[in-house]
């Protein structure tokens, strides 16, 4: 009994201290310590945009994420090429409010959606964002076999940052996360590589 009323007047302490307001929780103090919050919301914020809507625009069918392979190459070569999520998500639910200077993030059930529809799309978005939860937990546990492993100074950055890729898909959209993987991490990690190997005579 003492407990429970030891937790209680905790939980109350707590309640009458800290405020959760305007996307920050500030606890009620002189020195008043705040802390920013928007960013764990900022996944959700395009799936309450989307199911505004009583049916989806248009279904993708999986274009967007096909899109990662023609992102590679530039517009003005092949025009026509494949929208990501957010391209799409920004066109065709917030009347491209940015004029394609900025797109919101979809996250990975809401880039379901707009490809297959409120239900099999939610069901493709969590399915999509499991497969690639338990990925990153099968990555993590290979981390002592890199750090033993011959040229871990190259494999473990890309370990690192493959695992927060992973992570990404809740709140970001699948082709950009593993673009800006490859252009930003892969890419240069792979060119220093290459040069550290050759010889110089």
């Amino acid at each position: 009994i003492a407990g429970i009323i030891f937790l209680v007047a905790l939980l109350g302490g707590i309640r009458n201290s800290v405020s959760t307001a305007e996307g920050e929780i500030r606890v009620k103090n002189e020195g008043e310590f705040s802390m920013e919050v928007t960013h764990f919301k900022y996944g959700l914020i395009p799936l309450e945009i989307i199911l505004n809507y009583e049916e989806v625009v248009e279904y993708h069918l999986g274009s967007t994420y096909l899109s990662l392979f023609t992102n590679f190459i530039p517009r003005a070569v092949f025009p026509d090429k494949l929208d990501s999520g957010g391209i799409v998500f920004t066109k065709e639910y917030t009347g491209n409010q940015w004029g394609g200077l900025s797109n919101l993030a979809t996250g990975s059930v809401t880039e379901g959606i707009i490809n297959f529809g409120y239900s099999f799309g939610v069901v493709v978005g969590i399915a999509f964002l499991a497969f690639f939860m338990l990925l990153g937990v099968k990555v993590y546990g290979n981390i002592n076999k890199v750090i033993n492993g011959k040229n871990s100074v190259f494999i473990l950055p890309l370990y690192l940052y493959l695992i927060l890729a992973f992570a990404r898909l809740s709140y970001s959209e699948f082709s950009y996360t593993f673009y800006t993987y490859t252009i930003y991490y892969f890419i240069p990690i792979f060119m220093i590589y290459f040069l550290s190997r050759l010889k110089i005579k």
